[in-house]
């Protein structure tokens, strides 16, 4: 391969692909691909990295491989590499299109070599966590697109833009030089910051960095991967928690999760972490990804009763954890009885409310030997169990997809039958295994509760309120005192299950009582 007598330095932070085109341009070519086509090289392969391209073209330059190695773009199977760091397509400028108005102008104010020719770009403009210029610190703007078969063609881009740089510098916004893009810039320039973040690929901390930044910002509408804005805006935020420590990442998960977790809902990491694991997960075949998920497991499984048969971003080991929902699942014992039973052993306080009872959890083998000498002591076998029992597989043999509606109720439809607007009643009834629960593959309304199951309830119990109604109606006295006088009490207690419920029994009992007064 001849070497070239004219042509130009290379400029610091200059892409081989850049220094290419400017070269070009120099020789009169009409486009860099033109130009590559004499030394019967492909341009768009130099700006890919691809060796045999690449080595052609650094001798035309006067170059060895070696002293181009720091220029190059390497892309391969839709990714991009810079500077050893690889970047999807979704967070690097693969056109090479992006720039900085102000430096292309004080390129040509002050730069070396040919006038209209000393403009270049930068490899540091590529990845997309590099929103601002750090010298004048206005964001960067890209060029219009050209034919994809001209490839990153920088000096065509400045020859053919319709837009003076001038007005691209006007558009341009200011951008503070963050931390984080420092943090950015330095990786590229293979600085080491001695922090644990070093160990992390750049583009995943970079993605956690902004999503983090999302979730503190509550904005959570658009994906960093769709909207670069989202980067610039929320980035810094996210980094400033991250570059504090692994613990304080760790503490920002908890966080997370005890916001987002809701007993009785499916543990799913879509639903706990949201975006979080939403974004994460998408790019979960990317260096570094799968390291962050399982930081986001572990914390998780710290805090939540994962199972070994449920999977939470990847498959879940030995289970850690129960809660009392979790355990009554697994045992097939009814919510307020191990409630009890876990009171009776001190494990849980008395006087709590069913819904902090919901949101605890507890080391997994001590609420294990409670359900497991519940169940030796006569309680299998019983009524309470073989209803719950029934319940749990009548749920999981229910063909979900293909169910009948007018049988399987929304829990809107549920509670107005059961006379009630208290959707956490309807929850603790199903907890205890009066009714039924399964989950619809519809928008709408996910959960859904057998019909004949809320039947048979109303002609067994009746709800405080309607009781004591009924009682004021009849007695003209005060309800409690008077069904207390009778020796009349729930049969389900409102500290068990959120309202006191009787019996029919003593619906009827109090009816005899009061034809007894008339």
């Amino acid at each position: 391969m001849r070497q070239l007598t004219l042509t130009l330095p290379r400029s610091q932070d200059e892409s081989l692909a850049s220094h290419f085109s400017r070269v070009a341009a120099l020789h009169g070519q009409p486009t860099a691909s033109a130009f590559a086509g004499v030394f019967g090289i492909s341009f768009r392969k130099l700006a890919a990295g691809v060796s045999p391209d690449v080595y052609k073209a650094a001798a035309a330059l006067g170059d060895t491989p070696d002293s181009v190695d720091a220029s190059l773009t390497r892309y391969q199977k839709r990714r991009l590499g810079i500077h050893g760091h690889l970047f999807t397509r979704d967070f690097a400028c693969a056109r090479q299109r992006r720039f900085c108005p102000s430096c292309l102008i004080e390129d040509e104010e002050h730069g070396m070599g040919r006038p209209g020719l000393r403009a270049y770009g930068r490899l540091s403009w590529l990845p997309r966590f590099v929103q601002g210029c750090p010298v004048h610190e206005t964001t960067l703007v890209e060029f219009d697109p050209l034919a994809w078969h001209f490839g990153p063609d920088f000096t065509l881009y400045l020859r053919s833009s319709r837009t003076s740089l001038t007005e691209y510098q006007r558009r341009a916004r200011p951008a503070a030089n963050t931390a984080f893009q420092q943090f950015v810039l330095g990786r590229l320039a293979g600085a080491a910051s001695g922090q644990w973040l070093d160990s992390i690929p750049l583009q995943a901390l970079g993605h956690l960095a902004t999503v983090v930044g999302m979730t503190t910002r509550g904005e959570t509408a658009v994906s960093p991967r769709e909207d670069e804005k989202v980067i610039r805006d929320c980035a810094p935020d996210g980094f400033a928690i991250l570059a504090s420590g692994e613990n304080a990442f760790r503490e920002f998960l908890a966080s997370v999760i005890t916001r987002n977790y809701t007993p009785r809902r499916k543990l799913s990491a879509l639903i706990i972490y949201r975006e979080l694991a939403t974004e994460m997960w998408f790019h979960r075949d990317e260096p570094g990804y799968r390291d962050i998920l399982a930081i986001m497991q572990s914390v998780a499984r710290d805090l939540l009763p994962l199972g070994s048969n449920e999977g939470f971003l990847e498959a879940v080991g030995q289970r850690h954890l129960h809660s009392i929902h979790s355990a009554s699942k697994e045992f097939e014992i009814p919510f307020t009885i191990l409630w009890a039973a876990l009171e009776e052993k001190n494990l849980v306080p008395t006087g709590l409310s069913p819904w902090s009872v919901a949101r605890m959890t507890f080391e997994a083998e001590p609420v294990a030997e409670v359900a497991r000498s519940l169940l030796e002591s006569g309680f299998a076998g019983s009524e309470a169990h073989k209803r719950f029992s029934l319940s749990a597989r009548l749920a999981a043999a229910t063909d979900k997809t293909n169910f009948e509606p007018a049988d399987w109720l929304t829990f809107a439809q549920a509670t107005r039958k059961l006379g009630t607007l208290n959707k956490d009643l309807m929850a603790a009834l199903v907890d205890d295994g009066y009714l039924t629960e399964i989950e619809a593959p519809t928008q709408d309304a996910p959960p859904r509760i057998r019909k004949a199951d809320i039947e048979e309830f109303c002609r067994k119990y009746v709800l405080e309120p309607s009781f004591h109604k009924w009682v004021s109606r009849k007695t003209s006295l005060e309800p409690s005192a008077w069904l207390s006088s009778l020796g009349i009490a729930p049969a389900l207690p409102e500290h068990r299950m959120g309202m006191n419920i009787y019996s029919m029994d003593s619906y009827a009992k109090a009816s005899l009582a009061r034809s007894a007064r008339s």
